[in-house]
């Protein structure tokens, strides 16, 4: 059974770099110091196999399985002992499996390695210091393994392997879906919190996820590693940041799965249900569920502190896909009201999108069209300024804003509403997209407006403009109406230049 939440993509002009980086930490130092750990592993077992140990530890682990009633395994361990007497040769392939197979329960016997290392297995004292001489031997072959020296035994836990072995991994697989996961879930979650917040959040779950499995296995020398309690972590923080929020997720039962839109705190009990009953169900299956609840737990408090005592939460961005949803929904309320012409309703509705979200064109343009059924209208007036005032210079504006400008014009009730700075933007804009028509007429009305220097500037623009075109006789025109009527513009100065320059020029 898997549940994975699908919130959106990532937002790369605010990338998260902190899952970023803790991914290729992980990586790097999987790649870097664990490639080797299988041979270590192998050359380490080597050494046990071919050394007395096994001798010396099956019959004492005969003895201790029989004292424990565990009399079946015992039988079994017995077996094996009159099978190698009596098959002493080299071993094939086969037998070496077996072998293999038949230690391995033992070497993870927590309490019966514990009681070999405290002596309490041996009655000769002799044997005693050979066993430990050899052990420490083996020990030390173990010790150039990253994962068994850096990874988490709860016998032996340190402040130094509650962290580092939360970024040790046991095979590339492992590795894979653990970071998997910790893409998936671990950007929403750095967005919500902030880089330090989150940074504290997933070291502090993988650390109570450490301290869980310590906890219920206090006996054991067996380490563990893996990033599974640290997201784990992140993946209960998520349910708690989100809390009643709807989210998309994704889910696998057996053969069957589909997408669903459900209240993202609903997925904290589902994910730590399915821990506890995989805990019960499969406690030897070689995953640390505790870890896993101790992590997800511990990650939802922290959220919890985070989100409702501290108020250090991004509740926009939380809210954002939801926000995204309504205004969608509004626009299609208010387009289907305009399809049946109740313009007053669409308007209603558009006129505060546009308010809302200045910067999306598609609300405007939307809010425009309807307004234009309402010519005498405030909407209508104040729609179609704000078009003629984008300030985009790209040939789809220039078109945008002269369309605008001519409906305007033709439409606009009582009468047009174009003030003297709105007309400055338009005889600029119009000289961009070469309308030049429309820009001198403009230009004829406001040419003795009392902003003499921004006058005289928008007429060099007209006039570079028609020189552009190679209409210079227009462009002379120009330049020397800003010479003999603002003389006293920055504007001016540039113009004589210019004229001094095409005067010299036509000359040569």
């Amino acid at each position: 059974m898997i549940f994975i939440p699908f919130f959106k993509k990532i937002d790369w002009s605010n990338p998260p770099l902190i899952t970023l980086l803790l991914i290729l930490v992980n990586s790097l130092i999987y790649f870097s110091f664990q490639t080797d750990d299988e041979r270590l592993i192998e050359e380490a077992f080597e050494f046990y196999v071919n050394s007395d140990l096994p001798n010396m530890e099956i019959p004492l682990y005969i003895e201790f399985l029989t004292s424990k009633n565990q009399r079946e395994q015992a039988t079994e361990y017995k077996n094996y002992l009159e099978m190698q007497e009596e098959n002493p040769q080299t071993e094939n392939e086969n037998q070496k499996i077996q072998r293999m197979l038949m230690l391995a329960p033992m070497k993870m016997d927590s309490d019966f390695n514990q009681a070999l290392k405290n002596g309490k297995l041996f009655t000769d004292d002799a044997d005693n210091q050979k066993w430990q001489a050899l052990n420490s031997q083996y020990e030390s072959l173990l010790h150039k393994v990253t994962t068994y020296r850096y990874g988490l035994k709860p016998n032996a836990p340190t402040w130094e392997t509650m962290i580092s072995n939360l970024f040790l991994h046991g095979g590339f697989g492992h590795l894979l879906g653990n970071m998997i996961f910790l893409l998936i879930i671990g950007f929403v979650v750095e967005t919500a919190l902030g880089k330090p917040a989150y940074t504290a959040g997933y070291i502090l779950a993988g650390a109570c996820g450490s301290l869980l499995y310590v906890v219920a296995n206090g006996d054991s020398d067996i380490p563990t590693v893996g990033a599974s309690g640290a997201i784990a972590g992140l993946m209960g923080m998520y349910t708690v940041l989100f809390g009643l929020r709807k989210i998309n997720f994704f889910y696998f039962v057996f053969v069957y799965f589909d997408y669903v839109k459900a209240p993202a705190i609903l997925l904290l009990p589902i994910w730590l249900g399915h821990e506890i009953f995989q805990l019960l169900l499969s406690s030897n299956d070689g995953v640390n569920y505790y870890a896993h609840i101790g992590g997800l737990c511990s990650g939802a408090l922290f959220a919890y502190i985070m989100k409702y005592h501290l108020n250090a939460v991004n509740i926009d961005y939380l809210d954002q896909d939801n926000t995204l949803q309504q205004n969608k929904d509004q626009l299609e309320t208010a387009l289907d009201h305009l399809a049946n012409m109740q313009v007053d309703k669409a308007l209603n509705l558009l006129r505060p999108l546009v308010a809302e979200h200045p910067e999306n064109q598609s609300y405007l343009l939307q809010w425009y069209k309807a307004a234009k059924l309402r010519p005498a209208s405030d909407d209508f007036h104040a729609a179609a300024k704000k078009i003629m005032m984008l300030a985009e210079k790209t040939p789809q504006t220039y078109r945008l804003v002269h369309n605008t400008y001519q409906e305007y014009v033709k439409l606009a009730q009582p009468k047009v509403q174009l003030n003297a700075p709105l007309c400055l933007k338009l005889i600029s804009t119009f000289a961009g997209g070469r309308y030049f028509d429309d820009a001198e007429k403009l230009l004829s009305l406001i040419k003795r407006h009392k902003s003499q220097n921004a006058v005289a500037e928008v007429t060099l623009i007209l006039a570079n403009a028609f020189q552009k075109t190679n209409q210079q006789n227009k462009c002379t025109s120009y330049l020397t109406l800003i010479v003999t009527d603002y003389q006293n513009t920055t504007a001016a100065i540039e113009a004589t230049k210019r004229l001094t320059h095409l005067s010299k020029k036509s000359l040569n």
